[in-house]
Protein backbone atom coordinates (compact mmCIF):
# COMPACT_ATOMS: atom_id res chain seq x y z
CA UNK A 1 0.00 0.00 0.00
CA UNK A 2 3.13 2.63 0.54
CA UNK A 3 4.10 1.82 -2.50
CA UNK A 4 0.63 3.21 -4.04
CA UNK A 5 -0.46 5.63 -1.49
CA UNK A 6 2.30 8.19 -0.27
CA UNK A 7 0.30 8.45 2.81
CA UNK A 8 2.06 5.45 4.30
CA UNK A 9 5.11 6.09 3.21
CA UNK A 10 6.22 8.09 6.69
CA UNK A 11 4.46 7.89 10.28
CA UNK A 12 0.88 9.09 9.99
CA UNK A 13 0.30 11.55 13.40
CA UNK A 14 -3.14 11.22 13.88
CA UNK A 15 -5.66 9.62 16.71
CA UNK A 16 -6.90 6.35 16.40
CA UNK A 17 -10.00 6.50 15.33
CA UNK A 18 -8.60 9.15 12.22
CA UNK A 19 -5.52 6.58 11.44
CA UNK A 20 -8.43 3.92 11.38
CA UNK A 21 -10.60 5.50 8.94
CA UNK A 22 -7.38 6.39 6.55
CA UNK A 23 -6.32 3.12 6.66
CA UNK A 24 -9.74 1.62 5.82
CA UNK A 25 -10.86 4.20 3.37
CA UNK A 26 -7.21 3.55 1.39
CA UNK A 27 -7.79 0.08 1.61
CA UNK A 28 -11.22 0.25 0.16
CA UNK A 29 -10.04 2.40 -2.88
CA UNK A 30 -7.27 0.07 -3.48
CA UNK A 31 -9.73 -3.08 -3.84
CA UNK A 32 -12.22 -0.81 -5.63
CA UNK A 33 -9.81 0.45 -8.16
CA UNK A 34 -7.98 -3.48 -8.39
CA UNK A 35 -11.52 -4.99 -8.84
CA UNK A 36 -12.75 -2.82 -11.53
CA UNK A 37 -9.45 -3.46 -13.53
CA UNK A 38 -9.24 -6.86 -13.06
CA UNK A 39 -12.84 -6.87 -14.79
CA UNK A 40 -11.15 -5.95 -18.54
CA UNK A 41 -9.65 -7.60 -20.77
CA UNK A 42 -5.45 -8.23 -19.38
CA UNK A 43 -4.46 -5.54 -22.68
CA UNK A 44 -6.67 -3.03 -21.71
CA UNK A 45 -5.73 -2.47 -17.73
CA UNK A 46 -4.21 0.89 -16.88
CA UNK A 47 -4.52 0.69 -13.15
CA UNK A 48 -0.86 -1.14 -11.58
CA UNK A 49 -0.15 -3.17 -14.81
CA UNK A 50 2.42 -5.50 -13.43
CA UNK A 51 2.84 -3.65 -10.07
CA UNK A 52 0.87 -6.25 -8.26
CA UNK A 53 1.50 -10.71 -7.52
CA UNK A 54 -0.51 -12.55 -10.11
CA UNK A 55 -0.59 -16.25 -10.68
CA UNK A 56 0.05 -17.47 -13.90
CA UNK A 57 -2.31 -20.25 -16.06
CA UNK A 58 -0.71 -23.17 -14.64
CA UNK A 59 -0.13 -21.94 -11.14
CA UNK A 60 2.80 -20.41 -11.19
CA UNK A 61 3.64 -16.39 -8.85
CA UNK A 62 4.87 -13.84 -10.96
CA UNK A 63 6.15 -11.51 -8.97
CA UNK A 64 4.75 -8.11 -9.34
CA UNK A 65 7.08 -4.82 -9.38
CA UNK A 66 6.06 -3.69 -5.86
CA UNK A 67 9.02 -5.89 -4.03
CA UNK A 68 11.66 -4.13 -5.81
CA UNK A 69 10.09 -0.28 -4.55
CA UNK A 70 11.92 1.46 -1.37
CA UNK A 71 10.09 0.73 1.66
CA UNK A 72 9.89 3.20 4.53
CA UNK A 73 9.32 0.10 6.57
CA UNK A 74 12.23 -1.26 8.45
CA UNK A 75 12.56 -4.24 10.07
CA UNK A 76 12.42 -3.57 13.39
CA UNK A 77 14.16 -6.75 14.88
CA UNK A 78 14.31 -7.45 18.46
CA UNK A 79 13.37 -4.19 20.76
CA UNK A 80 13.46 -5.34 24.50
CA UNK A 81 10.71 -7.67 24.77
CA UNK A 82 9.40 -6.17 22.09
CA UNK A 83 5.65 -6.30 24.39
CA UNK A 84 3.19 -4.35 22.81
CA UNK A 85 1.00 -1.90 24.54
CA UNK A 86 -2.36 -2.58 25.31
CA UNK A 87 -4.19 0.03 22.29
CA UNK A 88 -1.51 -1.41 19.42
CA UNK A 89 -2.96 -4.86 20.52
CA UNK A 90 -6.68 -3.75 20.57
CA UNK A 91 -5.66 -2.49 17.25
CA UNK A 92 -3.83 -5.63 15.65
CA UNK A 93 -7.19 -7.44 16.63
CA UNK A 94 -9.46 -5.07 14.69
CA UNK A 95 -7.56 -4.93 11.66
CA UNK A 96 -7.03 -8.75 11.72
CA UNK A 97 -11.21 -9.48 12.09
CA UNK A 98 -11.58 -6.59 9.70
CA UNK A 99 -9.44 -8.20 6.63
CA UNK A 100 -9.78 -11.74 7.56
CA UNK A 101 -14.09 -10.80 7.45
CA UNK A 102 -16.18 -11.20 4.63
CA UNK A 103 -17.37 -8.02 2.76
Amino acid sequence: MAARFGIFRKPIIAGFNTYKITVAAAVCLYNFLKLADDAMPPLRRRYCPGFSDTLSPDGDMILGSWRQENSALKTVGWIGSNMLSKNAAQLREHFMEYFCSVG
